[in-house]
């Protein structure tokens, strides 16, 4: 199958990253998910970098740069280098704070630089990421609700267990059991989580 160009530059951005000792995390969201998500999330010691990648400027990858401003020491936004520079757009950037990365052929231009934010709001940061795929167009990212139901569908395996004694033994994202217990039922009755429902002896079980 044929990798899409931005997931492409993405694994440059990456690998450049990477090499400036950073370990990168991708397609990082704010509040555990929702349309502002960074495809490279960087951090080293205590200094966090986001990453936006496109194949062209425009005004919404710039919103976008703009958004991770507080969430991140500093923010860049990463596109090919092209024949000719975009000097408003560059302008735009650096009034913004949001630092401007070119690539072509293996080479990294820094046109602009980035502001710092000094105590930014970073978001959670979760094992899964490392191994996630930058700027794919698969919608695939990582968030509490997909960890909380991989674990659950881990914890269920072939067996057929009480939905109480599966939530007190995974980790989840609910502020309580109850609360996970009542989210979780409902999910499974709407078809979000494919999982089998049943209530024998007054208890609720659960199976694939």
């Amino acid at each position: 199958m044929r990798k899409n160009p931005e997931a492409i530059l993405a694994k440059s951005g990456i690998d450049y990253f990477e090499s400036l000792g950073y370990t990168t995390y991708k397609e990082v969201s704010l509040k555990g998910g929702g349309s502002i998500r960074a495809d490279i999330f960087c951090k080293k010691e205590n200094e966090s970098v986001a990453v936006e990648v496109k194949m062209s400027m425009s005004l919404k990858i710039i919103e976008q740069g703009f958004k991770w401003r507080e969430h991140s020491n500093k923010t860049y936004i990463l596109i090919p280098k092209k024949r000719k520079f975009n000097l408003f757009a560059e302008q735009i950037c650096r009034d913004y704070g949001i630092g401007l990365l070119y690539y072509k052929d293996g080479i990294f231009t820094e046109r602009v630089q980035p502001s710092v934010t000094l105590e930014p709001k970073e978001p959670q940061l979760y094992e899964e990421q490392l191994l996630s795929d930058a700027s794919n167009n698969r919608g695939e990212f990582v968030t509490p609700f997909k960890l909380t139901i991989n674990r659950l569908m881990d914890y269920i395996g072939d067996d057929k267990l009480q939905l109480s004694s599966v939530i007190s033994n995974i980790e989840h994202h609910y502020k309580d059991n109850s609360s996970a217990a009542n989210s979780i039922k409902s999910m499974i009755k709407i078809g979000v989580i494919k999982l089998k429902l049943v209530k024998e002896s007054g208890k609720i079980w659960v199976s694939k």
